[in-house]
């Protein structure tokens, strides 16, 4: 606790699979893919690469979190590539 205010992580977890997390941090806004290696950075990443490696994740047996704060356009870029691959 900072003060009597609860310490509280801007950052937020949209997909997941043994490998990697796609994430949000809230206060800048951006979107980075976080390799669970500690020798690979973080990389930046837009909203729709994002959505892109968040269906990856998902190939590779991870999880995808819809409906969390932040992550309405996201959410739909995801919707939006699913129902693309099940046209396909």
């Amino acid at each position: 606790m900072v003060g009597n205010e609860p310490v509280v992580s801007d950052r937020t977890v949209h997909a997941e699979c043994a490998g990697f997390e796609v994430v949000r941090y809230d206060r800048r806004g951006q979107w980075y893919v976080e390799s669970h290696s500690p020798d690979r950075q973080p990389e930046h990443v837009g909203v729709g690469t994002a959505a892109h490696r968040a269906l990856a994740a998902e190939t590779l047996g991870g999880t995808i979190h819809l409906g969390l704060p932040g992550g309405r356009v996201f959410d739909m870029r995801v919707r939006r590539l699913r129902s693309r691959e099940a046209a396909a």
